[in-house]
């Protein structure tokens, strides 16, 4: 069976791989981002990009999805369209692994039960999952410790938002080894340069 500290750091690691998949598609969209604006530069604005399955020239290849150059580069911008789905399916994913992947062997460890292990961050966090998942992103609950959308609001996220609540939760799990446990970590989301 695992420690406390042991399921204390693979949910860490879990939470900064999530941060860090946002970061890459991020950083993927920026290097699309630049080519659609080439592709506009040339005069393609207009011109759809397929995707799909094959090389272009086989004939067997598919597509199963096109878009216009233009809507493509809108799409791709650092808080745009794309950046909004990425962080919120990241929501989503980072609740999970609270709910279904460790609150539970969390609580084992204490021996209680999963109700017992309250945690305000977590529950302002399935409250932004359940506008993504129920609510087309409205928010419909008052949050207790994230501040960065308003009830009744379209839950929307700006880099550096997401950043600070992915910081909560990195937090939020030295709140937990300090009041649950005898075991202290130092989680931090932002780790300096000179200290790798």
């Amino acid at each position: 069976m695992k420690t406390a500290s042991d399921i204390l750091d693979d949910f860490y690691e879990d939470i900064v791989a999530i941060y860090g998949l946002c970061e890459e598609i991020d950083l993927a969209q920026d290097k699309a981002s630049k080519w659609y604006s080439d592709m506009i530069e040339g005069g393609a604005s207009e011109s759809n990009l397929l995707f799909g399955n094959g090389a272009p020239m086989d004939i067997d290849a598919t597509y199963q999805y096109k878009r216009k150059i233009s809507e493509l580069h809108k799409n791709v911008q650092r808080d745009g369209p794309n950046a909004q789905a990425i962080r919120k399916m990241a929501i989503v994913n980072a609740y999970a692994c609270w709910e279904h992947k460790y609150r539970k062997s969390i609580t084992d460890t204490l021996n209680s039960n999963a109700n017992q292990l309250q945690s305000k961050v977590f529950a302002d966090l399935n409250k932004y999952r359940q506008a993504v998942l129920h609510v087309q992103s409205r928010l419909d609950k008052d949050t207790e410790v994230f501040d960065f959308c308003k009830k009744g609001a379209i839950l929307s996220l700006s880099k550096e938002q997401f950043h600070e609540l992915f910081k909560l939760l990195v937090e939020e799990l030295n709140s937990i080894s300090k009041t649950y446990f005898t075991t202290r970590t130092d989680y931090s989301l932002d780790i300096y340069l000179n200290q790798i």
